[in-house]
């Protein structure tokens, strides 16, 4: 059986993990709303794409659930970096503009 640290020995260590797993949560429960939303942005006339729930219809109908997912590696990967660098920003930036709530 293996045995895994019950904390991480550095911040830095917790930090990789931690926006691997936000990244994770954050682009794949949001990604479909984001798709929808593109395909309504690209369709400036609206002759492909009408209501929210017509563009959801229309790419279910054209490509099942994949369609909403479509581009999801990207933007996971860029979700991560995001993540990564709001954590480290804080870590560093709030002691400096709170510096009681640090104490």
């Amino acid at each position: 059986m293996t045995r895994y640290p019950e904390r991480f020995d550095s911040v830095n260590k917790a930090r990789v993990p931690a926006a691997l797993l936000g990244g994770l949560f954050g682009c794949y429960l949001t990604h479909p709303f984001d798709t929808v939303k593109t395909c309504m942005q690209g369709d400036i006339e609206r002759t492909t794409y009408g209501t929210f729930t017509d563009t959801a219809k229309k790419i279910y109908t054209e490509s099942s659930i994949a369609g909403f997912y479509r581009g999801a590696t990207f933007r996971y990967g860029r979700m991560v970096c995001a993540v990564f660098m709001m954590d480290v920003l804080q870590a560093n930036i709030g002691p400096l503009l709170y510096p009681k709530a640090f104490e």
